[in-house]
């Protein structure tokens, strides 16, 4: 998720998104890197364009 931190954007959160890091923090079980990975992505809405 650090590796593409700068790349991450959403129009929906802008500038909030740099609130969210760290997004998976230090000593997180596998679970809960997952959950806020999934979160991330529901968040800024990027699922995919055929709704």
């Amino acid at each position: 998720m650090n590796a593409r931190r700068r790349t991450l954007e959403s129009p929906l959160l802008g500038a909030d998104l740099d609130k969210m890091w760290p997004l998976i923090p230090h000593g997180q079980s596998d679970t809960a890197c997952l959950d806020n990975a999934l979160e991330l992505l529901i968040a800024g809405d990027t699922r995919s364009p055929t709704r």
